[in-house]
């Protein structure tokens, strides 16, 4: 069985038996967490095809390099077979078939779609009767971190149009051996925006070590000084529409801040903007019932990834849950959410009148699943931009008593 969270390879094999229609294409769709280690990989031979074409029960052997490459139609990354067409004394040249690498914005899942697979090369019919395809480049292919079972699913085309459904087991082991302890530090921003009414901005950094399970959901309770702002967290000129919003689509108007994910996958970091986008809870009769503001995270890059956090309020306290975190390694993670007039955040009152967030410690709690099923949970001080300003304060107090 195939470790958690280790590299390892990827084996395809289809049997067609001969007088059957032709095949023709192929689509598989990969499990959650099955990846590839993009970076430094692009343009370099990741594996071997071989195919057995001809009719009768020995049709000839041949092979040929596999090879990963950039964008390829509408896919961001795309596969290169090349197989040299020779048997016996016929040399038909090279036959090459693409592959597009669809990589879902959700969950990170690859799909995998071939081009239509030649029936006839220069003029010569070809009956085509096994595919093998090993991608065994190491250090390549990354296994989930979750040990759920799951499947390879997948599509096989005949040149007829017919097709046929596959599916097969696949599941990874030792889970429970992978540590998690991501730490998340944050930090409110802005000196003259620390008391009742004002909006500080908001920046957080999550960071985990290399080998361990990758996270899976993330749950942040603010202090309960900071809460979201009652009138710009529903101005529809900073909120985005529920449906644009679950189809990834906010425009400018509703940016409320911007992130940056590393990952060792990728040669380069994710990019993107934080959107404020319109809660929806659905009712017994699918009706529509409006509650708290989301956050859309639309991460731009080699791959495109939005993350979704909900927002709720619990015992007086914000609270923000991602609760759907692709399973993909990630090395730092970086949010910011803006401040100022139109910021979505606001240093609220109490009971006893005005705050000041520099008057006392500000706390949040934490809570982290890792794809594993692991938790890890902590409390954290959030750092604001009045310490010095804080120490004045109590040696003013002192002095005055």
């Amino acid at each position: 069985m195939p470790v958690a969270g280790a590299d390892s390879a990827f084996v395809l094999r289809v049997d067609k038996p001969d007088g059957q229609s032709a095949l023709n294409g192929v689509e598989l769709v990969l499990p959650k967490g099955l990846l590839a280690n993009l970076a430094g990989n692009v343009g370099k031979r990741v594996g071997t095809a071989r195919v057995a074409a001809g009719p009768g029960s020995q049709p000839y052997w041949l092979s040929g390099p596999v090879v990963l490459e950039g964008a390829y139609g509408d896919a961001p990354f795309s596969l290169r077979v090349t197989v040299p067409a020779q048997a016996g004394p016929y040399d038909l040249g090279d036959v090459v078939v693409r592959q597009k690498l669809y990589v879902d914005p959700v969950t990170a899942q690859v799909t995998v779609v071939s081009d239509p697979l030649p029936t006839i090369v220069k003029g010569v019919p070809v009956r085509l009767q096994k595919l093998a395809v090993d991608v065994d480049k190491p250090g390549l292919v990354v296994n989930p971190t979750s040990c759920e079972e799951m499947t390879v699913g997948g599509t096989l085309g005949a040149a007829t149009g017919q097709t046929a459904e596959v599916r097969t087991r696949f599941q990874v082991g030792e889970c429970a051996s992978l540590g998690f302890s991501p730490r998340l530090g944050m930090r409110l921003l802005g000196k003259r925006q620390t008391s009742t009414g004002k909006h500080p901005a908001l920046r957080t950094v999550l960071t985990q070590p290399d080998g361990q399970a990758n996270i899976g959901l993330a749950r942040v309770v603010m202090p309960r000084s900071i809460v979201l702002d009652p009138e710009n967290s529903v101005d529809p000129e900073l909120v985005c529409d529920y449906d644009t919003g679950q189809r990834g689509e906010c425009g400018e108007g509703s940016v409320i801040g911007k992130a940056r994910a590393v990952s060792p996958l990728l040669k380069k970091p994710l990019t993107g903007k934080v959107h404020l986008v319109q809660g929806i809870r659905f009712g017994p009769t699918g009706n529509r019932i409006r509650t708290t503001p989301s956050i859309l995270v639309k991460l731009r890059g080699e791959v495109d990834i939005d993350l979704y956090g909900r927002t709720t309020v619990h015992a007086g306290r914000l609270v923000t849950v991602f609760k759907n975190v692709p399973d993909a390694r990630v090395k730092r993670f970086a949010l910011r959410i803006k401040g100022g007039s139109k910021g979505i955040l606001v240093v609220t009152g109490s009971r006893q009148g005005n705050i000041d967030i520099c008057d006392g410690r500000q706390t949040a709690n934490l809570a982290f699943k890792g794809h594993n099923g692991k938790k890890a949970s902590y409390r954290r001080t959030v750092r604001t931009p009045c310490a010095k300003a804080s120490k004045t304060r109590k040696a003013q107090r002192n002095n005055n008593r």
